[in-house]
């Protein structure tokens, strides 16, 4: 499973900026329905957003 974002609010590290997109790599864990945790990153969804299931290649295939 992978996190899909068409706009970032704020990235602390400078990958990307506000309002850009962003993808994540695999899902490690998922606390408080709001916390996507993968091997490298922490990601604090806000809003009401949507669940999708797709396949993986057509999830490394989202462009920005």
């Amino acid at each position: 499973m992978g996190l899909y974002s068409d706009n970032v609010i704020e990235d602390q590290l400078g990958r990307c900026n506000p309002g850009e997109g962003i993808r994540s790599t695999p899902l490690v864990e998922f606390r408080e329905n709001c916390m996507f945790i993968t091997r490298n990153t922490i990601y604090l969804m806000q809003g009401p957003g949507k669940r999708l299931r797709m396949q993986p290649y057509s999830f490394v295939s989202v462009l920005f």
